[in-house]
This record gives C-alpha cells, sequence and structure tokens, in this order.
C-alpha cells in the first residue's frame, strides 16, 4: 500500500456481484471491509466466506453480516460503498449523510443531476466524499490519453460505441432491464462510459447543445436497450462533435475515436484493457506521396500503452479514496477539499449530460 493512503473501515451495502470485485479493490488498497449488509443473513454469511477465502483474508479480519441500517450509522464504518439500484440509493445516501460516512457509489450515480447535487452539498458541507465508481477516470490510460489528445490538433469529431450481447437471462433477470430501478438503462450503464470519456478528452468542459435518441426498448418491462447521441463541444471557437451509442443486443465492443486536423487516436478497449496485452491506444497522422499518374497512402501509426489491466484500474480508485481521506486531530476521517470537489464536479457533470442526452430523446420517445 502506498504511504500516502489513510487506511479506511468500509461498509458494503448489499452482496451484489460487482461488490466481489469491489471489495478486491478494497482490500488491495490497504483497506478492510468491516460490515456487509445483506438482507439473507445466511446468503451474507456464504458470501463472506467466499471472498474472504479468495483473498485469503483470516477470521479475525473478516466482516460481519448485518443489516443496511446499521452498515449507514455503525461506529465501525467509515466509507459506505453503494451499489444498490439506482431509484434505492437517495434513502441510503441521506443516511450516510446524517452519521457521517464517505460514499463511494456506483454509476450512474442519482436518479437525476439535481438528486445528485443535494447529495454532494450535504456530503461536502461536512467534509464527506462522494466518489462514482468509474474506474477508468482513475487510470493512467485517461490520463496519456487525453494529453495525446491535446496533439493532435483542434478536435473535430470524437466516436465512442459501447456495446453488450446481453444474454436472455440478463433480458428477464438483470435489474438493468427494469427501468423502475435503473431508469437509464443502456445509456446509464454503457453510455455513461463514452460521455465520460468525452468530457475527459475535452477538459471537462460542458457541451453546448445535446441530443439523444432512444432506438430500442426490450424486456417485459420497456428498458432502454438501445441508445445514440451527439454532444457539441465550443472550446475558444472550435466546434467538436461527439458521437455515442450503447446497446445491450449488439456484440460487446469499447471503442473510442478521436479525431483532430493532424492526427486520429483509437482505442478498442476503451473500459476494460484487454487481459493479458497492455492498455494500449494508437495515433495516426496522414502521410501521402503523391506521384505523377498514382498516389501511395501510407499513414504513420504509433502505438502506445500503460501497464494497466482492468483491476489496476479499480485498484488505484481505492488508493485515490484514500489518499483524499485524512484524520484530524481527533482522529475522525475527513476529505481534503480540492480532490473532493474535484470526483463531485466529475460525477455531476457527466449526469447532467446524460440527463440531458435522455431528456431530449424522451421528447422523440415518450
Amino acid at each position: 500500500m502506498p504511504e500516502d493512503v489513510t487506511r479506511a473501515r468500509v461498509g458494503l451495502l448489499g452482496a451484489a456481484n460487482i461488490t466481489r470485485l469491489v471489495w478486491g479493490s478494497i482490500h488491495r488498497a490497504g483497506h478492510r471491509v468491516t460490515l456487509l449488509g445483506c438482507r439473507d443473513a445466511e446468503r451474507g454469511a456464504a458470501y463472506v466466506r467466499e471472498v474472504c477465502d479468495a483473498l485469503a483474508i483470516p477470521a479475525p479480519g473478516r466482516p460481519r453480516v448485518t443489516t443496511y441500517a446499521e452498515v449507514a450509522s455503525s461506529p465501525e464504518v467509515e466509507v459506505v460503498y453503494l451499489p444498490v439500484p439506482v431509484a434505492r440509493r437517495d434513502e441510503w445516501v441521506a443516511k450516510c449523510v446524517e452519521n457521517g460516512k464517505h460514499v463511494v457509489g456506483e454509476k450512474p450515480p442519482a436518479a437525476t443531476a439535481e438528486q445528485l447535487r443535494h447529495w454532494v452539498e450535504a456530503l461536502d458541507a461536512k467534509e464527506l466524499l462522494y466518489m462514482d465508481g468509474t474506474m477508468l477516470s482513475h487510470s493512467k490510460r485517461v490520463q496519456a490519453v487525453a494529453a495525446a489528445a491535446k496533439t493532435l490538433g483542434p478536435i473535430k469529431h470524437m466516436c465512442s460505441n459501447h456495446c453488450l450481447n446481453a444474454s436472455e437471462e440478463f433480458y428477464s433477470k438483470d435489474i438493468r432491464m427494469d427501468p423502475a430501478l435503473e431508469p437509464h438503462g443502456a445509456l446509464g450503464d454503457l453510455g455513461w462510459y463514452s460521455l465520460r470519456y468525452f468530457l475527459h478528452i475535452m477538459q471537462l468542459q460542458l457541451p453546448v447543445e445535446v441530443t439523444g435518441r432512444i432506438l430500442k426498448t426490450g424486456g417485459e418491462k420497456g428498458a432502454i436497450v438501445q441508445f445514440s447521441g451527439e454532444l457539441t463541444f465550443d472550446v475558444d471557437g472550435n466546434k467538436t462533435v461527439a458521437s455515442m451509442f450503447a446497446a445491450f443486443d449488439s456484440m460487446d465492443e469499447a471503442t473510442l475515436t478521436v479525431a483532430g486536423t493532424e492526427g486520429v487516436l483509437r482505442m478498442t478497449d476503451m473500459c476494460h484493457p484487454v487481459s493479458g496485452k497492455p492498455a494500449g491506444w494508437t495515433v495516426t497522422k496522414p502521410r501521402t506521396v503523391a506521384h505523377p499518374c498514382r498516389r501511395d497512402t501510407a499513414p504513420e501509426v504509433q502505438a502506445y500503452s500503460t501497464d494497466e489491466h482492468t483491476e489496476s484500474q479499480r485498484d488505484r480508485m481505492w488508493v485515490d479514496v484514500g489518499r483524499i481521506l485524512y484524520r484530524d486531530q481527533t482522529g475522525k476521517l475527513l476529505a481534503r477539499e480540492e480532490p473532493r470537489r474535484y470526483w463531485a464536479t466529475l460525477a455531476w457533470k457527466t449526469q447532467a449530460v446524460m440527463d440531458r442526452m435522455l431528456e431530449c430523446s424522451r421528447r422523440h420517445h415518450p
């Protein structure tokens, strides 16, 4: 564990599948899971055994299974990880605020940007952290790609496709197919990553125009299955158009293209670096040689990478949590002002753009 990381006691609100992965990163970052909230105590105990055995956590260091309410109020917990469905988060964030708990929540964070703003303001007033679980934002690659984009000349167009070829079981059982629990569907689950990457490339500038279309709904409850949208940025007079497509019914894809006047950046594993390979991207710059009766095109392609993988991104997120937190003279765990506001602002901006996109789509697909 890096020396500048403050160890925290973490409570998990629910035994979701994603929590297994997050727990591993919490552990590797040097924090300790102290409580697991689970409505079924027997299932919770089995879950704890399974994960702790996999992580080689000895019995004295294993968390106690309890209720959601105790996780949000117990003095044994300083940070609450919140993977419960979007529609059920508001009451638990309110309890975390009431009891002085920092919050790390899954994405998309809230039902609306306005709801998220209320959370952030309440947490900030108590010097508490709100961070969403977009792990790619903590990677070395996103920083390097944003820097590389500056070498492309004025950026004219960006395009990102993020798709999942979901199974029949997904359509019938996954909460992402229930708008009452996860109202944003494919846009919130997959499109969120595209929007976040666009904001990183544009140095967190907000777009001046937003459009969106629900292309397809599906499942018994009419969840958003396909969504497309377009953002227009205007930075110092340069217009940049960013297009995105997200779907639960297309072959797995997570691509990003950034095109400027002097080159094109491409990435084929935007969110989860391919296992066994460096987390890479390419920059292509044109090179054309004209002859009297023909033209040779041989663009220069440079490959770049960082030494990362999917789990290291998530690990870095929890290391960042520990770097933001510090203990005051009384031992109370607080969040440093500048980084806590950076992460809260990044979450809010992404949610606000997504909200605008969804609002636009509803006008055309009521």
